[in-house]
């Protein structure tokens, strides 16, 4: 399932801006940065933030500046998870610490986490300082929960996902919501929605990485199993399984354990409990993008 048409004019956006916010930069940082970003990706969360602000009767000029600084910081995450992970390729092409080597990939995610502070600073707001420290303090958290996952426990696994992926769906909804409004319970209800939606996000990201095109998902499949990832199908799969998991080809026993579809089910559960926040919506095209967007989430294939 590839990006919806609807939404390649908010790529177009993101894409244009974030090249554009670099071109004064000193050419040694922005060469390394250019690189990474403009491998591609699905800008969901930009997109998200600014549906959620359209929808609520914000407007673009209201929160580029915090969808920009969202995209920044989910590159930084995904900078250090190769680097740590060990990852080589990175939507299909070596990673930047592959490509650089591992000082020049640190210093890029340091360059750019400051650099997203600029950008935000563009709209300064304390509450929406404080979501956005609390989520990249969080996926931090997730990341050292990540490394020293040891259990096929289902419980473990939410608390890692949470961290890890949750919180950068959750700020990506409120900075939506905060740049439209003050209401404080459409502000509770942008945080359970993107709760909501990061979980199902992150269910279909390792079904993916079980059952996924390596072409089409840009990296190689099987690689949590291998590497002792946390993987909400593995988990399914074991509680299937149990110990029988590991006798012969393990990967192949997953695919056929039906843990695939089980995992599907509770992605597709957290979808629908995200779609409630959509009640709030008032403009009604914003509501049926957004809609379409969440949808696309739990069906992409990559």
């Amino acid at each position: 399932m590839s990006i919806p048409v609807a939404f390649h004019e908010y790529m177009d956006l993101i894409n244009q801006k974030i090249t554009s916010i670099f071109k004064d930069d000193h050419p040694v940082m922005r060469d390394l940065i250019l690189y990474h970003i403009q491998a591609g990706g699905k800008r969901a969360r930009p997109i998200l933030c600014m549906l959620t602000c359209q929808g609520l009767g914000g407007t673009t000029e209201d929160v580029l500046p915090y969808a920009l600084t969202l995209e920044i910081l989910h590159n930084v995450s995904l900078i250090y998870d190769d680097v740590i992970d060990g990852n080589e390729l990175r939507r299909g092409k070596p990673c930047l610490h592959i490509k650089y080597g591992i000082k020049n990939a640190l210093l890029a995610a340091s360059y750019l986490t400051w650099k997203s502070l600029e950008v935000f600073s563009e709209k300064p707001h304390p509450g929406a300082l404080k979501e956005l420290a609390l989520a990249a303090r969080m996926t931090t958290l997730g990341e050292k929960m990540d490394i020293d996952f040891s259990q096929l426990s289902e419980e473990d696994y939410m608390q890692i996902c949470e961290a890890k992926t949750s919180y950068q769906f959750r700020v990506s909804s409120f900075l939506g919501a905060v740049a439209a409004t003050g209401d404080e319970e459409i502000l509770e209800a942008s945080r359970v929605f993107g709760k909501n939606l990061g979980i199902a996000f992150q269910i279909r990201d390792d079904i993916l990485n079980i059952v996924g095109n390596k072409k089409v998902f840009g990296k190689p499949v099987g690689t949590d199993l291998i590497d002792g990832s946390p993987n909400f199908v593995v988990v399914k799969a074991y509680q299937i399984l149990g110990g029988a998991m590991y006798k012969g080809d393990t990967l192949e026993k997953i695919k056929a354990s039906g843990a695939v579809e089980a995992a599907t089910q509770v992605a597709e559960q957290y979808l629908e409990k995200a779609r409630e926040f959509l009640e709030m919506f008032t403009v009604k095209k914003y509501r049926d993008m957004l809609d379409i967007m969440i949808q696309f989430v739990v069906r992409r294939t990559f």
